[in-house]
């Protein structure tokens, strides 16, 4: 299996034939997402969209969760950053 990172430690990427597959990295917080993963997702997932061998993508967790959800207890706002386009208002899109 060829593997590599996504970036950094919390995102594993591995291509084995025409499969690529994503690990959640962060076992110890049950996966939740802080903006280090995100980072390393948004990296992760260009790879595979830029990759003409990477034909499908199985997206797991690492450990006994695939994933808590946003890791909040940095405080301080949204620790996972940003998503462009999005409105937190009745979850509709704020661009128009």
């Amino acid at each position: 299996m060829a593997g590599s990172d996504a970036g950094n430690d919390t995102v594993r990427y591995e291509l084995d034939g025409h499969v690529a597959t994503i690990t959640y990295n962060r076992p110890e917080a049950l996966n939740a997402v802080n903006g280090e993963m995100r980072r390393g997702l948004n990296d992760a997932f260009g790879r595979f969209r830029d990759e003409e061998d990477a034909w499908v993508a199985i997206v797991t967790g690492a450990g006994r969760a695939f994933c808590a959800g946003g890791d909040v207890r940095g405080g301080g706002g949204n620790p996972v950053g940003d998503f462009p386009g999005t409105s937190r208002a009745g979850g509709r899109s704020s661009s128009r």
